[in-house]
């Protein structure tokens, strides 16, 4: 998993961006997907926390975990 670093043309004092890359893997090691998620963070008042988060899975990963493997 990587966190890629927040953009700077996105982020203020109160509000930041988090881009997570994920890859899933069978029990063998192969990896078989990878997706992305976005996570806002915002400050209300003090107190940070998540407000937004949105993720695609690719292809393959949307695929995979659709049906049971055998």
């Amino acid at each position: 998993m990587t966190l890629a670093p927040p953009n700077d043309s996105a982020a203020s004092p109160t509000k930041v961006p988090c881009e997570v890359v994920f890859s899933r893997y069978h029990p063998g090691g192969e990896r078989y997907g990878t997706g992305r998620v976005l996570y806002i963070v915002t400050n209300h008042d003090g107190h940070w926390g998540m407000q937004f988060r949105s993720g695609m899975p690719d292809a393959n990963l949307a695929a995979a975990t659709a049906q049971p493997r055998s």
